[in-house]
């Protein structure tokens, strides 16, 4: 799938000027892990809306499968000149079955893709506090540091290509840490993630062995 039109000089003239009028995200949202707060999908909405319609510019959120029946969320930033550019974000969730987890996965979905393709910031938590620069270096020190966009596609990969039974006693354990979905997983502190990761990859190179025997 192409993930922009052929020409986009017009789109990044007018998502320029829109740029230099958005606002901040307010955090007023609480998240469930490290109890920090952050800018939900509305946050998000209200602090570029107006200028990218004021500007000519549309944000569509559709959802797709591909070839292989994965479900996607397709952001699509389109200018009234017809140009247009895409982000595709794979969309996973443990309980199939669950349309409450759904529903999280697909707004956690829209708000991170929203954020990163009209390049909307946080701001600070709105309780009029500001920290010294002695304690936002001490908590940084201090906050465990989350995985990357990378990271987590990655890990969901790998998990998918693992046993079942492997599956199961990793997500009994991801849950035992507060992860119920594939999404949470960004929430992962690096540590563990390379350990989940390392786990993963001996349960797949086994199943390997396992098939080469089989086909000998």
């Amino acid at each position: 799938m192409n993930t922009q039109s052929e020409h986009i000089n017009e789109l990044a003239t007018a998502l320029a000027k829109a740029q230099g009028e958005f606002k901040f995200a307010v955090k007023s949202s609480i998240n469930p892990h490290y109890k920090n707060k952050y800018a939900d999908l509305s946050e998000v909405w209200d602090a570029c809306r107006e200028p990218l319609s004021k500007h000519n510019l549309a944000v569509v959120q559709t959802m797709a499968k591909d070839d292989q029946g994965v479900l996607s969320l397709i952001t699509t930033l389109a200018h009234s000149s017809g140009q247009w550019i895409k982000s595709i974000y794979p969309l996973a969730c443990k309980d199939h079955n669950n349309p409450q987890a759904w529903g999280s996965s697909i707004t956690y979905a829209r708000r991170y893709t929203l954020s990163s393709m009209v390049g909307i910031a946080p701001d600070e938590d709105d309780d009029g506090n500001k920290a010294s620069a002695v304690s936002e270096k001490k908590a940084k020190e201090e906050k465990p540091k989350v995985i990357a966009q990378d990271q987590w596609t990655e890990l969901n990969e790998l998990i998918k290509k693992s046993d079942p039974d492997y599956q199961k006693n990793l997500w009994d354990y991801l849950a035992s840490q507060g992860i119920q979905a594939y999404t949470d997983i960004i929430f992962l502190d690096e540590k563990t993630f390379l350990k989940l990761k390392n786990g993963c990859l001996k349960n797949i190179s086994s199943k390997e062995k396992v098939h080469a025997i089989n086909q000998s």
